[in-house]
């Protein structure tokens, strides 16, 4: 009776393909808890003394599957390349925390390009969060993507966001890039353009989307409020 997109531009594509649906297809976002994911973000005490640590160090920060070809880890890495090679001993690290059937390719690319000590592979972490709460900025490099939950509760926590802009979801939850940094798919030195000029002292780009975050993020996140969404899923349920 109906068809459930997960996004705006999932249901324009859908109904490209199949226009006789039209009618038939509705948006329901994921549901997200705000504040489950606010509380977590500062819980450290079931960290290790190691992971503390890394987190008082300064990073840049992917949370992703460890997937070679759909997360494009070598956009990621060639632009970082760029970015460390500019910067030298400013340049702060990046962590790329997940798990994923591609952690050896990863790792033996960052030792190929001698970015071992820059590049760390942490591993999947039960609590993400504290992550992304603590993390300079935080990348997305994927070719293509469903939802992208992850830019969502990074967004949440109030972080800068550098995205691909792919299919699907990533230039709808950052707004056209009102909230976050879009960036060419694959386009490893646009990318590295971004990383450095978030990462400048005096970033007129990184004070103008603080600002925004800051004034405007909590009216903007309404929109994916889990009670709206529930309400919605109700409604298509009972029509």
């Amino acid at each position: 009776h109906k068809i459930i997109c997960i996004c705006e531009e999932m249901k324009k594509e859908l109904i490209n393909f199949f226009p006789d649906l039209e009618n038939k297809v509705e948006v329901v976002y994921n549901l997200i808890d705000f504040k489950g994911i606010k509380e977590m973000s500062t819980k450290k005490n079931d960290l290790l003394e190691e992971e503390k640590k890394l987190l008082k160090e300064e990073y840049m920060l992917m949370v992703s599957r460890y997937d070679m070809e759909q997360k494009d880890f070598i956009t990621l890495i060639n632009a970082y390349k760029i970015y460390d090679n500019i910067l030298g001993e400013k340049s702060i690290k990046l962590y790329l925390l997940g798990e994923g059937p591609d952690r050896e390719k990863l790792k033996n690319i960052i030792s190929k390009n001698k970015l071992e000590n820059k590049i760390l592979l942490l591993g999947a972490k039960k609590n993400p969060y504290v992550w992304m709460n603590s993390s300079k900025f935080m990348i997305h490099s994927s070719k293509c993507e469903g939802f992208g939950l992850v830019l969502l509760e990074g967004l949440s926590l109030g972080k800068i966001i550098i995205a691909s802009n792919c299919k699907i979801a990533p230039k709808e939850i950052l707004d056209n890039g009102k909230y976050g940094i879009l960036f060419q798919v694959g386009d490893e030195k646009e990318l590295a353009t971004k990383m450095l000029e978030i990462s400048e002292k005096n970033s007129l780009l990184k004070a103008k989307l603080e600002k925004i975050i800051k004034l405007e993020l909590e009216d903007y996140l309404k929109k994916f409020n889990d009670k709206l969404i529930i309400k919605k899923i109700e409604n298509i349920l009972l029509s």
